[in-house]
């Protein structure tokens, strides 16, 4: 991964999360004609499949996040590394958009391999 692959994955879109899918209340009537206990396991299989879709709604960013990892790697740092300087990068300019993050995690990058000497 380098940094023009991850430039072009922002500027396509392809690290977009989902809307979060919303929860019916318990008692949320679908059919009037249908049973309650019909409506309530109704309720209980959407609701399941909502929670579902709400756990990965930020998949847009964990590809991200492992994308930039794969970037810093390159530069001969480690995983443990990499991944504290993509939180550090990600706590300093998330609110400015994924490529904020990835010039500030780079900036991060150049600055440790000057610390370390490489």
């Amino acid at each position: 991964m380098n940094y023009n692959n991850i430039r072009n994955k922002i500027n396509n879109d392809e690290y977009v999360d989902k809307p979060r899918t919303p929860l019916y209340n318990k008692n949320y009537i679908f059919d009037e004609n249908k049973s309650v206990k019909w409506n309530r396991l109704k309720v209980d299989e959407l609701n399941k499949k909502a929670e579902l879709a709400n756990k990965n709604r930020f998949s847009g960013t964990q590809a991200f996040k492992a994308d930039v990892v794969k970037y810093i790697k390159t530069h001969g740092l480690n995983e443990a590394q990499s991944k504290i300087i993509i939180e550090k990068a990600w706590e300093d300019s998330h609110s400015y958009g994924y490529l904020s993050v990835l010039e500030t995690a780079d900036d991060l990058v150049d600055f440790v391999l000057q610390i370390i000497g490489k």
